[in-house]
């Protein structure tokens, strides 16, 4: 199924589908050894073309375990394309939680769909990026939403006011 790597230097992108050009698989391979480097996690890439009838989360979570992704410091987090079936998967054991891993399988979707696979792949590295960074570092105070967020409330909290006061005008 999938060449099982040395010990010391895991590989993180097995294109077994065959989805992306040569010098794609390259750029991506070094992105993810990168942004792994960075942060003390393995980010992999995996695509088959079919399981058969296995299950998809229990054959993703057999290959992060069989090629050792989970072993960084800070654990591991994989992307699993079966072509076949259409899963996708994302596997993790690390920082990140369900709701995030969740939310990157979202992000990574409509690229799939599109059969833009290399601008997913692109997507999944990204969106690690940022949710790991921002489990180890603290996520970044997004000024703009933040403040819409406080205009709204003080917005809604002045129309409570004038509204209880407006209710007290009677007119003799």
């Amino acid at each position: 199924m999938i060449v099982p790597a040395a010990a010391t230097d895991v590989v993180k992108l097995y294109d077994i589908a065959d989805l992306i050009t040569d010098s794609e698989e390259e750029r991506i391979a070094e992105k993810l050894d990168e942004i792994g480097e960075k942060y003390g996690v393995n980010l992999a890439i995996v695509t088959v073309d079919t399981i058969e009838d296995e299950d998809p989360d229990e054959f993703a979570e057999t290959v992060f375990d069989e090629e050792g992704y989970g072993e960084a410091d800070n654990g591991g987090i994989l992307l699993f394309i079966a072509m076949e079936s259409r899963d996708v998967v994302v596997f993790y054991d690390s920082v990140i939680d369900m709701g995030i891993a969740d939310s990157i399988r979202e992000e990574v979707t409509p690229y799939l769909s599109d059969e833009d696979y290399a601008e997913a792949f692109d997507t999944f590295i990204e969106k690690c990026d940022y949710y790991v960074d921002g489990e180890l570092n603290g996520y970044p105070f997004n000024w703009s939403r933040n403040i819409v967020i406080a205009v709204v409330i003080g917005v809604v909290i002045a129309l409570i006011i004038t509204g209880g006061m407006k209710g007290q005008l009677k007119s003799v």
